[in-house]
């Protein structure tokens, strides 16, 4: 049951302990109802989309290729082709439906779902945009915490962060895009090594388009919600001839931290466009087969959204 607010909706109890059992056992839940309304979506997804082009402006500006080099900058990282991360502007005046439709949504969903898993106050560590373009490929699988979350959440059940995607246009699922879970693996450390070991064998990207067995990709309508653990093991799918703008929120209880974007200002200097390569320089170790299975182990210590 949705119960109306202005321009989003609030979860019954009922439907709250529903996604917060899922959220604790399986390690993601999906709200696949609008929870905000058309005109809050359209006015945000445009500020996404805006605030992209700008920033992209401005990495030409500073001499790097906006498409075809890696870039890494406290407003926007680029660490695929065809998928940027973009952090909402900090000067909020200037986004003011992503602000409104990021805050809504954690008041009305994200808190009373952590609330029901006694977790402690939820403070929000970072808020932003994943907008993948068409022609971008299928993320590896990866873990958004690294091995020293696992470790600490072991030792304080409370210590946690978490991920609440927002989609801004309809995500198909394991039928066309969205995001692929491994349900189950981020119980512990030795659970999401196994899943990530088994996501990441060779032929991994052709795989993860048919959807591979103990796998699943929710289908989410724009408006919806999709709140995930930061130790579950997933990946982004490819992006099907469209843009794919998601807001998303970061999360955290009991003093867990995300340091996602720590590189510096696009305006303030301090690395040049010849410290990141370019796409096609990187080819060979973007293949679903590429390097050992030591170094693709040593990639769960490493968010990658």
């Amino acid at each position: 049951m949705l119960l109306t607010l202005s321009s989003v909706t609030a979860l019954s109890p009922s439907a709250i302990t529903a996604h917060a059992t899922a959220l604790r056992d399986r390690g993601f839940t999906v709200v696949n109802q609008p929870i905000a309304d058309a005109t809050l979506l359209s006015r945000a997804a445009a500020e996404v989309v805006g605030t992209l082009d700008t920033l992209l402006e401005q990495v030409a500006d500073a001499g790097f290729h906006p498409l075809e080099q890696q870039y890494l900058f406290d407003e926007i990282c680029y660490r695929q082709y065809g998928r940027w991360d973009v952090r909402r502007p900090y000067d909020t005046a200037d986004t003011p439906a992503w602000a409104e439709l990021c805050s809504k949504v954690k008041a009305a969903t994200v808190v009373p779902i952590l609330a029901e898993l006694q977790l402690g106050e939820p403070e929000t560590l970072m808020s932003g945009a994943i907008v993948s373009r068409a022609g971008a490929r299928a993320q590896r699988p990866h873990a958004d915490a690294d091995l020293e979350q696992y470790e600490a959440g072991e030792a304080d059940e409370t210590f946690r962060t978490f991920s609440c995607f927002i989609p801004l246009v309809d995500l198909h699922g394991s039928s066309g895009d969205g995001t692929q879970f491994w349900p189950g693996s981020h119980v512990s450390a030795a659970t999401a090594e196994a899943a990530w070991e088994r996501a990441t064998r060779d032929g991994w990207e052709q795989r993860l388009a048919r959807r591979p067995v103990g796998s699943e990709a929710p289908i989410c309508r724009a408006g919806g919600l999709v709140l995930y653990d930061s130790r579950i093991i997933h990946a982004g799918l490819p992006s099907q001839g469209r843009t794919r703008p998601i807001a998303y929120l970061v999360i955290g209880t009991g003093g867990a931290q995300d340091s996602n974007f720590d590189y510096g200002r696009i305006a303030h200097g301090g690395v040049t466009p010849e410290s990141y390569p370019f796409w096609r320089e990187l080819e060979s170790c973007l293949g679903p087969s590429a390097g050992t299975t030591q170094q693709r182990r040593r990639k769960l210590r490493f968010r990658r959204r």
